[in-house]
């Protein structure tokens, strides 16, 4: 994991509350080991457009197919947490998966994410400038 993406780590467990019940409880893993962190796309500008539109709420959901899960303990669960990068691998934002849901298609299986930004708030966000590639 890039420094960047664990001193975005380090700020957005705090801000994002993920780690509100540290001062009662200890710390808890979820709260310290960083989440995993990926782009929507390998291709920089759509990944910089997807990282937006999380930011933006427009992305609220992903869906994979259910065949990339190797098996049950694979597949997301509601709380997990990532770090969705932008085309630069740069860290925008902190996401927790809040709705799993399993459905049949047309090619087969999907599994359908719902997630919800913790960080950083509507309120912290800033709009940046995201460099053309």
């Amino acid at each position: 994991m890039s420094e960047e993406i664990d001193v975005f780590w380090q700020v957005a467990r705090i801000k994002g509350r993920v780690a509100d019940l540290e001062p009662v409880m200890g710390q808890l893993r979820s709260g310290t080991l960083p989440p995993p962190a990926f782009a929507f796309s390998t291709d920089p500008g759509e990944a910089d457009r997807m990282a937006e539109n999380v930011l933006d709420g427009s992305c609220t959901e992903l869906s994979t197919p259910r065949g990339e899960f190797a098996d049950e303990e694979d597949l997301p669960k509601v709380g997990d947490l990532a770090i969705v990068l932008d085309g630069g691998a740069h860290p925008r934002a902190l996401i927790r998966t809040v709705v799993v849901d399993q459905v049949e298609q047309e090619g087969g299986p999907v599994v359908t994410e719902t997630f919800r930004v913790l960080y950083p708030r509507r309120s912290q966000r800033v709009r940046e400038p995201v460099p053309s590639h």
